[in-house]
């Protein structure tokens, strides 16, 4: 529905409807409007009471499967830990040996070459 008739002084004049709705004929919007109205006298027929305990039941789905979710990642995240494969901050290591300080063979002296050279 693009757009309305309303009868003004003995002629219809069409008229934009406000807002955008999807472009679909008369008999379809009626009968989306018949379901809807149905499925709101079912919904009060039974006082809401099935309604909300589905809502409560499907909460409550979504607690659990979040609380599994969290305890089998924070499992996981210490078993990578455990492992050395995590990506968290790794604990303080000890700092790293001076480098080796290699020297060509011509200037190693053929005394003494076992001796420590500074």
């Amino acid at each position: 529905m693009q757009e309305v008739y309303a009868h003004i002084e003995g002629q219809f004049v069409p008229l934009s409807v406000v807002g955008t709705y999807p472009d679909v004929t008369e008999p379809e919007w009626e009968a989306e409007r018949k379901r809807i109205r149905r499925a709101g006298a079912a919904y009060l027929a039974d006082g809401a009471k099935a309604a909300t305990a589905r809502y409560i039941q499907a909460a409550r789905r979504e607690i659990i499967t979040a609380t599994q979710h969290t305890k089998t990642m924070k499992s996981a995240r210490r078993r990578r830990e455990r492992e050395g494969t995590s990506h968290a901050d790794a604990s303080p290591q000890a700092p790293a040996a001076e480098p080796v300080i290699w020297r060509p063979v011509s200037e190693v002296e053929e005394k003494g070459w076992l001796k420590w050279l500074n």
